[in-house]
């Protein structure tokens, strides 16, 4: 560090400086202390710099300080002046990750610590009642757009991975989410942390931010790639490590680096891969490890099985694997289970996770050794293609653990040497690709677009092109940057090719290897063999630009055609939201005097619930196209019918089809096919048969769900992780809840209440029968169907029986018996809260009847179950429906 670098007694708060001697941090790392020097006066950053180079604390400290000097030290509540810490996260996980980690510190600072993770279409402000609100990007906008003034209290904001701009799917919305703070509060401070970009001054000049940049990292960092016994790394280095008979190259080197005291990262490229090597690993692992190490798996295995019913075989593999101190990690995984391997890993118990790249864009797990089984991918329509370099980046980066490992180290394995060497060159030494804005994707542009007029932050042409050249996306316009990507992406023909390596090095000091001399793969024959990633061919073929944005000016001429393409643009979806009653054009009062776009209160509902707005045309169209059909009498609505209206919407991850899925499929649409809302069923020759098929694999998950059909059998016929089903769930509850909301826009249309019904089944998991039961608090799918078979049917059958019978049956014992008797002879409704009295909260007593559900058909296949009629009831709902519309309308 140079003399003349500043102190950080001398930036920082006092508080910050003891705050930081209890974690035992005495000394910040120069890249840390160069952004604090930068961002302390209120300057926007963007922090550019290797993982587990310490970016988190940087943000941490910048945002303290503020928070200090705005309330002078202060504990206890939150002070109205004081301003708001917005803390933004890709991922749930990562979000709850820095929730834990900053919650118990802050508190004893005198500032709170706020999380929300509920679904994106729930209002749940209270959150910012906080000092340091920790939102996923998702969630902070839902909440910004509906509320733009909140974003006047917000006086930083630090984004998390913020080069996620360039993700296809999710990438609009934070470059859309940090616009809108930027145009509403130009004071709050953006703080951005990414790993290493090749293009970051270009979004730091969009940011108005200082860039700090730097390739130093608290770990030394080894790359190479694993050939014939030998480790070889990019500085000329080699490793023998002589392959173990009768095991892979992964078992070798994961028992080599456990030996030696550290753990291992294996990154794979499907989710059967990692469970495929977490059983190739798990008992060499536990034969190498000592006896407290095999008492510590025994232990985790003990822990895991309380948390998770290991009922499906994938649940029982992990178990399994666990006794060898081995896990495997992807999004098939529920939530809980992949928190626990996370945490554990962490905690240097388990001492390999086999993984698809995901974990390495998300939480923070470091481990000695990286393990890279593959560089490819498989896709659907080009086969095994190579995965971008700043994806091999993220996985790189997660080598070494500050404090705890001398180094880290990276290894990438190949099965054909000659792919092998070229690509691993390729990816050692390359940059990562640039980023690029998403807005340009009319499709997604839409839901945005319509947020901005509902929310009235921008509801004329004119507001909405002003909004619109403040995004990234202008910037990269202006730049000329986008126009060229765009050709060059566009240019189906360009293709990856091969070219003469600059980096002799790495090639010339391979090791002799079976009598071939100094080139034991024949390189030297063709010297133009190595890998050239799409970024460097790009660039040669001078398509991009350099890693500077240019900084000459366009001319007038060009600036207007840009101009005139965005209003284009804008145009075309305007129109589509006239011809689909989602806003209307009213004349604004003087002295505006110009037209001006108002949401419907389709339109409104649409933006609120989050859905994509071509997703709520699918649901009011099918809404309307359903009473036709059952008019007529073409149609039998039943709960298959609502599925599959379901299934077809884009905000559902639809599943890969497999030759055993046909005939269940063909099976279903005979059984179904008066149900479902659609002129004629697609038949097999049909070229929208593969959607339809896609389309009816997630309808049956969905029926078989409802159904009381077990997890393990779900995950088993239909080739899926328990993850999924809960990620299937959580998007059909949500989605459910709007078109609910749709349904009640037309009287005619009597759908609300069986779709209600519906989203209590797919929430719990249930067949109608146990809707009642699962009303009750601590009562679930499980306990309920137990209490149903012990002849407990209904709330009246609790009520008049005996509490030590009920406590008789399974799984519910004498306390949960007492619990439920005592909910339901007493109780207790909240009104709404009145702002002014919060503290004043009266409590209904329901009469039990209100509670019961009378059953006209007491058949269990689809019991139908109609509550008695209620005039209390009914009035509070009507009440509260009116409260919620009008807070929103």
């Amino acid at each position: 560090m140079s003399s003349n670098s500043p102190h950080l007694e001398d930036l920082v708060h006092p508080n910050i400086l003891s705050y930081l001697f209890r974690k035992k941090i005495i000394e910040l790392y120069p890249p840390q202390l160069e952004a604090i020097d930068a961002g302390i006066t209120g300057r926007n950053l963007v922090v550019s710099i290797p993982t587990a180079s310490g970016k988190t604390l940087i943000a941490e400290i910048l945002a303290l300080q503020k928070l200090l000097l705005d309330s002078n030290g202060d504990k206890g509540k939150a002070s109205k002046k004081r301003g708001k810490v917005l803390y933004l996260c890709p991922l749930k996980a990562l979000a709850t990750e820095k929730y834990e980690e900053f919650k118990a510190d802050w508190d004893s600072l005198g500032f709170r610590v706020g999380i929300s993770t509920s679904d994106i279409d729930q209002i749940d402000y209270k959150v910012f009642n906080n000092d340091l609100i920790i939102l996923t990007n998702e969630k902070a906008d839902a909440l910004l757009r509906l509320d733009p003034k909140r974003i006047a209290a917000i006086s930083m904001v630090i984004c998390d991975e913020i080069h996620l701009i360039n993700d296809d799917h999710r990438g609009i919305t934070l470059e859309f989410l940090l616009t809108r703070i930027k145009t509403a509060n130009p004071s709050a401070q953006i703080v951005g942390l990414s790993a290493t970009i090749q293009n970051a001054e270009e979004l730091a000049s969009w940011l108005q931010a200082q860039l700090i940049t730097s390739e130093w990292r608290p770990v030394a960092l080894k790359e190479g790639f694993y050939l014939r016994d030998e480790i070889h790394f990019q500085d000329g280095a080699v490793r023998t490590i002589p392959k173990i008979p009768g095991h892979s190259e992964v078992t070798t080197l994961a028992i080599d680096m456990i030996k030696e005291g550290g753990q291992v990262l294996v990154f794979t490229n499907s989710r059967k891969n990692t469970i495929k090597l977490a059983d190739e690993l798990h008992i060499p692992i536990r034969m190498i490890t000592d006896n407290k190490e095999k008492e510590e798996f025994d232990q985790i295995q003990e822990e895991i099985a309380k948390i998770d019913s290991l009922e499906t075989e994938t649940a029982k593999k992990l178990h399994k694997y666990l006794k060898g101190g081995v896990a495997f990690h992807h999004a098939g995984l529920p939530r809980k289970i992949l928190s626990f391997i996370v945490k554990q890993f962490n905690q240097r118990k388990i001492k390999v996770i086999c993984c698809t790249p995901t974990l390495a864009a998300g939480v923070n797990t470091p481990a000695r050794r990286v393990i890279i089984k593959t560089l490819y991918r498989y896709n659907a329509e080009k086969g095994n293609v190579l995965i971008p370099v700043i994806e091999y980046k993220q996985m790189a980066g997660r080598a070494g653990r500050p404090r705890f490992d001398p180094y880290g180290e990276v290894i990438i394995l190949g099965s054909n040497p000659e792919k092998l060497v070229n690509d691993a060159v390729g990816y050692i030494n390359g940059d990562p690709e640039k980023i690029f804005s998403k807005v340009g994707d009319e499709n997604k542009l839409q839901s945005h677009i319509l947020s901005l007029i509902v929310s009235k932050f921008a509801d004329s042409m004119e507001q909405i092109l002003k909004f619109l050249k403040n995004t990234f996306y202008y910037h990269q316009l202006q730049t000329g940057t986008l126009s060229d990507v765009e050709e060059a992406l566009n240019n189906k023909n360009k293709r990856y090719t091969k070219r003469k390596s600059s980096l002799q090095k790495t090639r010339t000091q391979l090791r002799p290897t079976s009598g071939r001399g100094n080139d034991p793969l024949g390189l030297a024959a063709d010297p133009g063999s190595f890998f050239t990633t799409a970024s460097d061919y790009w660039e040669k073929e001078n398509l991009l630009q350099s890693t500077k944005p240019k900084k000459t000016e366009l001319s007038d001429n060009i600036e207007i055609k840009i101009e005139r393409s965005l209003q284009t643009k804008i145009q075309q979806i305007i129109n589509y939201f006239q011809e689909n009653e989602l806003i209307t054009q009213i004349e604004a009062p003087h002295p505006i005097a110009v037209e001006v776009f108002e949401a419907t209160p389709f339109g409104k509902i649409c933006s609120q619930s989050y859905i994509p707005p071509q997703d709520g045309i699918i649901i009011k169209e099918d809404l309307l196209y359903a009473k036709v059909l059952e008019d007529y009498g073409e149609i039998e609505l039943t709960n298959t019918s609502w599925l599959y209206l379901l299934s077809k919407l884009s905000a559902f991850r639809k599943f890969y089809l497999r030759k055993q899925d046909y005939n269940p499929i063909f099976t279903f649409i005979e059984h179904h096919s008066d149900n479902f809302i659609m002129e004629e069923v697609w038949e097999k020759t049909d070229p929208q048969f593969l959607e339809f098929a896609q389309e009816l694999k997630l309808t049956m998950i969905m029926q078989d769900w409802i159904s009381e059909v077990h997890e393990k059998n779900i995950t088993e016929r239909y080739n899926i992780g328990v993850g999924d089903i809960h990620n299937t769930i959580d998007n059909a509850q949500w989605l459910l809840r709007t078109m609910q909301q749709i349904a009640r826009l037309d009287k005619e249309l009597h759908f609300s209440s069986d779709l209600q019904k519906l989203n209590y089944r797919i929430t719990h998991g249930i067949k109608e029968s146990l809707i009642p039961l699962v009303k009750l608090k601590g009562i679930g799918r499980v306990r309920a169907r137990k209490l149903f078979q012990a002849g407990f049917k209904t709330t009246n059958d609790i009520l008049n029986s005996n509490i030590e019978d009920i406590a008789k049956v399974p799984l519910i014992g004498m306390t949960i018996a007492r619990n439920i008797q005592n909910q339901l002879l007493n109780r207790p409704v909240k009104k709404k809260i009145d702002r002014k009295h919060p503290d004043k909260s009266e409590k209904l007593l329901l009469d039990k009847t209100t509670l019961e559900f009378q059953s006209q058909d007491a058949n269990d296949k689809e019991e139908k179950h109609i509550p008695p009629k209620d005039i209390n009831q009914d009035t509070k709902e009507r009440k509260l429906k009116k409260n919620s519309l009008d807070r929103f309308f």
